[in-house]
């Protein structure tokens, strides 16, 4: 149980680690034609579960509409996961249909362990994640690490297809502490300070959470860029707003 443990969360770390799409902070012309397609809630298809995945409020799912966020944020993924959803703000979304680049202030991202789709997974799984994080979660996250150094290097490899000149620098991310503990979801928050291509300091504030949906096993993040402490509140209450809906909504 261990090992399998360790797994879900490197996977899930690993996509945390890298989901800053590249130039993000860039205002800039992008090609993609943009649809005009906005889905309140989307339902999923995974093996014989159906699990449905409301909007926040005032944002949009982006890579229905957007190929250039498609791409980025599929090439972000740890090779073994599937990028489902990536909600961004209607403010963002607005950008993008004037083909400019999105300020990615604060995003969510919805992905799932590709192998994992047909499996069930019962409380009693998500209750062996909680205690296993608390007493290993630091080593599973530790960039240094064989497993994970590997993994990022996979990542990484997959984002220069798009950005050649793009790198990521990423020291070990903080835990900033439990968010929600309950039979179906498992929330964290993590600080990830890391340096961008051009050494810039770019510190994100995660929300990271493992939530059992119609007995599937869904990563579920949201993310905000970090500016000061106003920042961690700011996407706790985000967080727990939305992972509460998307309870509600399955």
């Amino acid at each position: 149980m261990r090992h399998r443990v360790s797994i879900l969360f490197i996977q899930a770390a690993s996509v945390l680690v890298l989901a800053i799409p590249a130039n993000s902070q860039e205002h800039k012309e992008i090609s993609n034609p943009p649809s005009t397609a906005k889905a309140a809630a989307v339902t999923i298809r995974l093996g014989t579960s159906a699990v449905v995945i409301p909007a926040p409020e005032g944002y949009e799912e982006a890579t229905s509409q957007f190929e250039s966020i498609k791409t980025r944020f599929t090439q972000s993924e740890a090779p073994s996961n599937e990028m489902l959803l990536v909600h961004l703000m209607s403010s963002d979304c607005e950008l993008l249909r004037r083909t400019q680049e999105p300020k990615l202030d604060q995003y969510t991202k919805v992905s799932i362990r590709q192998t994992a789709k047909d499996r069930e997974y019962y409380q009693a799984d998500l209750a062996a994640l909680v205690v296993e994080f608390r007493k290993n979660g630091a080593s599973f996250m530790d960039p240094n690490s064989p497993t994970m150094k590997s993994l990022l290097e996979r990542v990484e490899q997959r984002l220069k297809k798009t950005n050649p000149d793009g790198s990521l620098d990423m020291s070990q991310p903080i835990n900033m502490g439990e968010l929600e503990v309950s039979p179906n979801n498992y929330s964290v928050m993590l600080l990830l300070p890391f340096k961008g291509s051009s050494g810039e300091s770019m510190p994100i504030l995660a929300g990271m959470s493992f939530m059992r949906l119609q007995q599937r096993l869904v990563y579920v993040y949201t993310y905000r860029r970090y500016h000061s402490k106003a920042d961690v509140e700011i996407l706790q209450t985000f967080t727990k707003a939305w992972t509460s809906s998307i309870l509600a909504a399955n």
